[in-house]
């Protein structure tokens, strides 16, 4: 279960939120866009509370690059 899946700029500002999924749900997943528009090549931050199958809360973060 994947509890909160957040993406942020380098400089804070969330351009995607998803709560409450499972994680073979291609429905909440990101494509890249903020608001309609397609983001601007660099490198985005993601934070994601999940628990596994055991019930035990996990957490991870990390950084994606968009190119294009």
């Amino acid at each position: 279960q994947i509890d909160l899946f957040e993406v942020f700029t380098r400089w804070g500002e969330r351009v995607f939120k998803a709560e409450n999924f499972q994680p073979n749900d291609e429905t909440y997943g990101w494509n890249g866009l903020h608001q309609g528009e397609t983001l601007n090549p660099g490198v985005y931050v993601y934070y994601v509370k999940c628990h596994d199958i055991y019930g035990e809360s996990l957490t991870f973060k990390g950084g994606i690059t968009i190119i294009q």
